[in-house]
Order: structure tokens, then sequence, then C-alpha cells
């Protein structure tokens, strides 16, 4: 079974700014994760790309399954 949630390489830049540098991580089906982190981390940014309402800048993230980039709002 696929996990539920799977980011890899994931990068968000506002400019100049890299809000988000290549992260990658799994959350398998039925368990919980938590982003932490301190002021300014790109936790918010990380959320919003998950939810589909920012675009990454480079790399990918699947929720159960399906590419968030090319479905979004089916997803």
């Amino acid at each position: 079974m696929p996990a539920a949630i799977e980011v890899v390489a994931l990068t968000k830049q506002f400019g100049e700014v890299t809000a988000v540098a290549g992260v990658s991580f799994a959350v398998e089906v039925g368990s919980t994760c938590a982003l932490l982190g301190g002021n300014g981390a790109g936790k918010t940014t990380t959320l919003s790309m998950l939810l589909g309402v920012l675009l990454p800048s480079s790399g990918s993230v699947r929720v159960l399954g399906e590419d968030m980039l090319a479905h979004r709002y089916r997803v």
C-alpha cells in the first residue's frame, strides 16, 4: 500500500528567498505526523503545498497515490 502522503525533494522559492529546501518524507496510512521547527522554518509553506494552495518550485507531492501537481483540485 502506498504512503498516505509522500513528499520528495520539495522546494519552494519566493524570488531569491528559499522558504523550503529539498524536504522529503512519507506518512504511512493510519499514522500521525507533526511538522516542528522554529519561526521561518517553512512549516506553513510546506503545508500549503501539501494542500495544493501553493505550487512547489520543484519536487513532488503525492496524496493517497495522486500527484498533487497534476490533480490538486481533484485531490
